[in-house]
């Protein structure tokens, strides 16, 4: 037997037993253990004792059940998906700006459209004629917002026939958390000031 049949053999024995398990309850549907096929691939035995190996089996499954339950008490199922994490700048919203945005709003002013800078900080937040890009706090009032959701494909961010890009829902999700969260505009850690600790 090679090495990789020595270390398989185990997990294969334990599978056949798990399915055997399986097939044994399926089949079996009362009290008294009589089955409704005559054989089983597994040969467990028939009658009361094949019963009572099953519900063995079947209370040790239930108390390694209740075993994990124990030790995680707040299940995922019991209380739904888990609050989302607080939208960072630099970790969500960034990589999205600058995939799908830079190209026409980014440092490059050739190809800068509508005078709209979305790699700053002032020209994100900055006034501007039909009011900031961004509004913290305020994402119905945020220009960027009302753009990338907007009805009309032809008007809605970024444009998909010129740029042949678009924003997935997701997409859309993170950045109007982001606004909605106060749009917090951390740089890396490596452009801010140096602090001393308190």
């Amino acid at each position: 037997m090679s090495i990789r049949g020595s270390i398989l053999a185990p997990a294969r024995q334990s599978s056949r037993r798990g399915l055997a398990v399986l097939w044994e309850v399926a089949l079996t549907r009362n009290c008294c253990g009589f089955a409704r096929r005559p054989t089983s691939p597994s040969g467990i035995q028939r009658g009361p004792a094949g019963v009572a190996a099953v519900l063995r089996r079947g209370i040790l499954a239930a108390a390694g059940a209740a075993a994990l339950s124990a030790a995680f008490p707040a299940g995922l199922s019991a209380q739904g998906p888990p609050p989302a994490a607080a939208v960072d700048f630099q970790r969500d919203v960034r990589p999205i700006l600058a995939d799908n945005c830079f190209s026409c709003h980014g440092p490059d002013e050739s190809t800068r459209q509508a005078r709209l800078r979305l790699d700053t900080r002032e020209g994100a937040f900055g006034p501007r004629p039909r009011g900031a890009a961004v509004v913290p706090g305020d994402a119905g009032a945020s220009l960027l917002h009302q753009r990338i959701t907007h009805a009309d494909e032809r008007l809605r961010m970024p444009p998909p026939a010129s740029s042949g890009k678009t924003l997935s829902a997701g997409q859309v999700d993170v950045l109007t958390r982001w606004i909605e969260e106060g749009a917090s505009w951390r740089q890396h850690w490596s452009f801010e000031a140096v602090a001393a600790p308190p």
